[in-house]
C-alpha cells in the first residue's frame, strides 16, 4: 500500500468549457470547466462576470424577430409584421406605415434580412425588396416599375421632325430621385412605333400608360420619353438607339399624353439600354423575391429566388377578313388568380377600345395586312388589360419587336406573390399556345441574382448564377473580404471576382448548415451551426470549433429533442468583444433561445450565458449589444435589452423593476409595494435596491412577501424616503471545474487546503461548493474577499469605512472534512449579487497521496 507522503500542491489555471464525455487523463486540460454560466474568458486564464443587460431600455408591444441599424438608428421587425424604428435612440420604437411579412411564412427559419448600402436600407419581405432612403422616411418597393404600353399618331403639324413616309419608335421610362439624390430608373416600356404616312413631315402625339403603382401614389415619380431615329421608309422597322426627348412629373392619371415636337438636334441623353450603353438585356428590373441578400464589391446579391408569376401568349390571327380562326368581336380572354377569392376579370373583343368595360378593339384591314391586324389587336389587348379597373393583379406588355412575328403578349403579376394565374380564351384557334395557360415564376432555390454595379435595386433578368444542385436550396450568403460564402444543403461554395462573370468554387461538400440564422461573420470567417458542430468558414476551408462542446451540441441539435431548433437558434458576431454568440433553445417548446454558447476567438474558449432572447445587433453608435425578446403574450410587453457598458460596477446587473417604498428613515428593513414581475420571476436575496432621490444602495438579505407588500431586510442601513425605488437582479454566475485528480485519478488523496486566486474580487461573498467522488452532497463555504486599507491605515475619507476589497488577491480555506479523502474533487463557485463582479484565475490545491484503495 502506498504510504502518506509530504503535502504537495497542484496549481489549476482556468481554460474554459469542456463538455465532451471523457475528462480523465489528457482528454481535457487541467482547469477546464464543466459549468461556465454567465461569465466570459476574455483574458487567458481569467473567468469573469459578464456584463449585464437592462430591460429598462425598451418595452415593445410585439415579439422581436429581427434587428437592424441604419444611419445611426436602431430598427426592429416584429412578429406582427411591422417594422419599427428608434429614431431618438431612447428605446421608444414607432412603427413605419405598411405591413412587411417575412419572405417565406412557411419556413421557420425565414426572417426579414437587410443590407445598408448606397446610403439606403434594403430589406427582404414576402412581397419583395423594400427600401428606406432615410430613417424618418416611408418604406417603398425597391426600384421603379417598368414602363407599359402606348400608342402614337402624327399630330398634323407639317413643320414637325418626323419625315414623311417613315417610322419612329419610343420607349418610356419611369423613375424618381430619392432623398440621397440617387437616381432610380425602371425598365423601359415596350416599343411604341408611330408611322407618318402623310405627304409632309410631322410631330407626334404620344399616349402611354401609367403603372398602377404610380397611379396610386405618383408623388416624386417622373417619366422620361426616349425616341429613336426615323426609319428610311414605312417598310423598315426603326432602330432601338434612343435619346431623351421629353421629361415630366407623373400624375395619378391612368395614361399620359404628350406632344413630341423636339427636333433631332435637341435630343438629350441616350437611353441606358441602347446597344452603345448597357443593352436591352440590362434593363433595370426590380430585385426578385429572395430569402437572403448581401453586398460584395458594390454589387447586391439576392439568393434563393423567384420572379414574378408570368405567362406568355401569342395572337396568330385577328379580324374576320383573316379566316375562321381569327379573333373576332365578342371573343373573350379570361384571367383567374389561383388564391382564394382571387381577382377574376375578362377582356372582350369589340369594335373600339373601351377601358371602362374591358373591351379591346379588334383590327380588321379587310385582308390586306393580316400582320398589322395582329399587331394592332394585340397592342389593344395590352392597353385595355392595363387600363381596366377590374384588373388589380396583372400588368401586360406587348413584346414583339422588329425581329419577331407580331402578336406576342406577356402578362406579369403586379407583386411577387407565390400565387399563379391562368389564362383561358373563347377562341383557341386564334392563339399559338394551347389554353388554358398557367403562369410560372421561375422559382430557383439555388439561383443568385446580382444587381448592376453600384445599383442594388436594378437587377436585370439575365444577371444570375446558379450554385450547386438545383434541388438543394441556398440557405445563407455571407460576404467575406475576398468572396461570398454560399451555405447550401449540398455543401459550401464561394463566389469570387470583383465583377461579372463571377466564379463559383466548391469549398466543402461535407458541411451543411443546420440553422440558417446562426450564420455570422467574425474576423473574416463565417461561424455557423452545422451538422458537424460549430464551424468557422474561411475563404478556403472550414474548421470545426466546438469539439470541446460536441456531446452537448449534438444533443442540442437533435431534431427529435429540439424540433424548434431552426426557428429559435440564431447567431451574432460581437466584433469589438471578439465573440461569436450562438443562441439556442433549452427545451422543445421554447419560442426563443434561452442559452448562449459564447466563443472568444482570441482566447479560443467557450462559455455559456442564460438569456431568453430572439434576435440582436451590435449597435455602431455606442458599441453595445442590444437583444430582442419574445413574450408568450406580446401585448404584456417584450423587451429590447441594452447591454450595460460603462466599465464600472454598474455594468454587473441584469433586469430592473421599479416599485414604491413605503418607509422612510435610516433603516435596514424597508417595506415596498409588491413589484410587477414577469411570470416565473420572484424577488431573491442578492438583488439590489437603489433610490436615486436619497442615493441609498443596499442588497437584499431576507424577504417576507405579503399580499400587497413585501418586507425587505437589507445588507446595511441606508437613508430611505417614501417613493420610487429600483430593484436590480444580479448576473447569476456559476463555474465548476472538471474533476481535479492531480493527474492520478486512481490514487486516493487527502486534500487539506485550497487557495482561490482572484484577479478581481469586487464582491461581498462568493459561495464555494466542493464535492468529490466519495461524497454526493456538495459542501458549502463562503469566500469573503480580503480587504485593504481601513481605520488607522489609510487617510480619513480615502477608502470606505473598514477598508475596501482588494483587486488581485487570494482566499485560503480548509477543504471541508467530508471531501478531504477522495480520488478527485470538484470545485463550484456561484455569485448572486447585483453590481459585483469577480475575476477568478484558478486555484492551488494541497494534497497527500494516501492509497489506491477506493470505497
Amino acid at each position: 500500500m502506498a504510504q502518506p507522503g509530504t503535502p504537495t500542491s497542484i496549481i489549476l489555471a482556468i481554460k474554459g468549457l469542456f463538455l465532451n464525455p471523457s475528462t480523465f487523463g489528457n482528454n481535457a486540460p487541467t482547469g477546464a470547466l464543466t459549468i461556465a454560466n454567465n461569465v466570459v474568458i476574455d483574458r487567458p486564464s481569467v473567468v469573469a462576470t459578464r456584463r449585464g443587460f437592462s430591460n429598462a431600455f425598451s418595452t415593445i408591444n410585439t415579439n422581436a424577430s429581427s434587428m437592424f441599424q441604419y444611419a445611426g438608428v436602431k430598427l426592429l421587425h416584429g412578429t406582427d409584421n411591422l417594422l419599427y424604428d428608434d429614431l431618438l435612440g431612447n428605446g421608444v420604437y414607432g412603427a413605419y406605415a405598411g405591413v412587411y411579412t417575412v419572405p417565406d411564412t412557411n419556413n421557420p427559419e425565414s426572417r426579414v434580412r437587410a443590407v445598408e448600402t448606397n446610403k439606403n436600407f434594403y430589406f427582404l419581405t414576402g412581397e419583395g425588396t423594400y427600401r428606406l432612403d432615410s430613417p424618418s422616411g416611408t418604406p417603398r418597393l425597391a426600384g421603379a416599375p417598368p414602363g407599359l404600353s402606348g400608342t402614337g399618331v402624327v399630330a398634323g403639324d407639317p413643320s414637325g421632325f418626323l419625315p414623311t413616309l417613315t417610322n419612329i419608335a419610343y420607349r418610356v421610362v419611369f423613375g424618381y430621385k430619392d432623398a440621397n439624390q440617387q437616381l432610380i430608373l425602371g425598365a423601359p416600356s415596350s416599343r411604341i412605333v408611330v408611322q407618318n404616312p402623310s405627304a409632309n413631315s410631322d410631330n407626334v402625339a404620344l399616349t402611354f400608360q401609367t403603372p398602377k403603382e404610380i397611379q396610386a401614389n405618383p408623388l416624386n415619380f417622373f417619366f422620361q420619353v426616349y425616341r429613336s431615329e426615323a426609319s428610311p421608309n414605312l417598310a423598315t422597322e426603326p432602330d432601338d438607339e434612343m435619346a431623351l426627348v421629353y421629361e415630366d412629373v407623373c400624375t395619378a392619371a391612368a395614361s399620359i399624353t404628350i406632344s413630341d415636337i423636339t427636333p433631332d438636334t435637341l435630343k438629350g441623353a441616350s437611353l441606358y439600354t441602347n446597344n452603345g450603353q448597357d443593352g436591352i438585356l440590362q434593363s433595370n428590373y426590380r430585385p426578385p423575391w429572395a430569402l437572403d441578400v448581401c453586398t460584395f464589391k458594390q454589387y447586391a446579391f439576392y439568393a434563393n429566388t423567384r420572379n414574378l408569376h408570368n405567362a406568355e401568349i401569342t395572337l396568330i390571327a385577328a379580324g374576320a377578313s383573316n379566316g375562321p380562326d381569327a379573333l373576332l368581336i365578342g371573343d373573350t380572354i379570361t384571367f383567374t388568380m389561383s388564391e382564394f377569392g382571387g381577382n377574376v376579370f375578362t377582356l372582350t373583343g369589340a369594335a373600339a377600345n373601351n377601358a371602362a368595360l374591358g373591351e379591346f378593339a379588334v383590327q380588321d384591314s379587310g385582308g390586306t395586312n393580316p400582320g398589322g391586324d395582329i399587331q394592332v389587336t394585340a397592342s389593344n389587348i395590352a392597353l385595355i388589360a392595363n387600363a381596366y379597373a377590374t384588373n388589380t393583379s396583372l400588368d401586360c406588355y406587348y413584346t414583339s419587336t422588329g425581329n419577331d412575328l407580331p402578336g406576342k403578349l406577356r402578362f406579369n403579376r403586379l407583386s411577387l406573390t407565390k400565387n399563379s394565374f391562368a389564362i383561358t380564351v373563347s377562341r383557341a384557334a386564334s392563339w399559338e399556345q394551347a389554353t388554358p395557360i398557367t403562369s410560372t415564376n421561375d422559382e430557383r432555390p439555388n439561383r443568385i441574382y446580382f444587381s448592376k454595379f453600384n445599383q442594388p435595386e436594378a437587377v436585370p433578368l439575365v444577371n444570375y448564377i446558379e450554385v450547386g444542385s438545383a434541388n438543394a436550396p441556398i440557405v445563407r450568403v455571407i460576404p467575406l473580404r475576398d468572396g461570398i460564402m454560399v451555405l447550401k444543403q449540398d455543401g459550401i461554395f464561394r463566389i469570387s471576382n470583383a465583377a461579372p462573370p463571377f466564379t463559383i468554387t466548391p469549398i466543402d461538400y461535407n458541411v451543411r448548415i443546420l440553422a440558417a440564422n446562426t450564420a455570422a461573420e467574425l474576423d473574416n470567417k463565417v461561424y455557423f451551426l452545422s451538422d458537424q458542430g460549430v464551424v468557422a468558414l474561411s475563404d478556403s476551408d472550414s474548421q470545426i470549433m466546438s469539439f470541446v462542446l460536441d456531446k452537448t451540441i449534438i444533443e442540442n441539435t437533435s431534431p427529435t429533442l429540439f424540433p424548434n431548433l431552426k426557428a429559435t437558434a440564431w447567431g451574432i458576431a460581437y466584433q469589438s468583444d471578439r465573440k461569436y454568440i450562438l443562441n439556442m433553445p433549452t427545451s422543445s417548446v421554447d419560442v426563443q433561445a434561452r442559452q448562449q454558447y459564447v466563443y472568444n476567438h482570441i482566447t479560443e474558449v467557450w462559455t455559456r450565458w442564460t438569456l431568453a432572447v430572439s434576435c440582436g445587433l451590435v449597435f455602431r453608435g455606442d458599441s453595445r449589444l442590444y437583444l430582442g425578446s419574445r413574450n408568450t403574450a406580446p401585448t404584456l410587453g417584450s423587451y429590447v435589452y441594452q447591454e450595460r457598458k460603462t466599465f464600472t460596477q454598474a455594468d454587473f446587473a441584469d433586469n430592473e423593476y421599479t416599485t414604491n417604498n413605503t418607509t422612510a428613515g435610516n433603516l435596514q428593513t424597508i417595506i415596498i409595494d409588491n413589484p410587477a414581475l414577469p411570470p416565473g420571476v420572484e424577488l431573491l436575496p442578492g438583488w439590489t435596491v437603489t433610490q436615486t432621490l436619497t442615493g441609498a444602495v443596499a442588497r437584499i438579505t431576507d424577504i417576507s412577501v405579503g399580499l400587497t407588500q413585501t418586507t425587505l431586510t437589507m445588507s446595511q442601513i441606508q437613508n430611505w424616503t417614501v417613493g420610487n425605488v429600483v430593484i436590480y437582479t444580479p448576473v447569476y454566475t456559476e463555474v465548476q471545474t472538471i474533476q481535479i485528480d492531480c493527474e492520478n485519478p486512481g490514487m486516493n488523496k487527502q486534500y487539506s487546503e485550497i487557495v482561490y486566486i482572484f484577479t478581481k474580487q469586487d464582491f461581498s461573498q462568493i459561495v464555494s461548493r466542493m464535492s468529490s467522488n466519495t461524497t454526493g452532497t456538495p459542501q458549502e463555504d463562503y469566500l469573503i474577499p480580503n480587504r485593504t486599507g481601513g481605520w488607522g491605515i489609510d487617510p480619513w475619507g480615502v477608502t470606505p469605512w473598514g477598508g475596501g476589497p482588494s483587486g488581485q488577491g487570494k482566499i485560503r480555506r480548509y477543504v471541508p472534512q467530508r471531501v478531504q479523502r477522495a480520488g478527485w474533487v470538484y470545485v463550484n463557485l456561484t455569485n448572486a449579487e447585483a453590481f459585483t463582479e469577480f475575476g477568478w484565475s484558478g486555484l492551488e490545491l494541497f494534497y497527500k497521496n494516501t492509497s489506491s484503495r477506493q470505497k
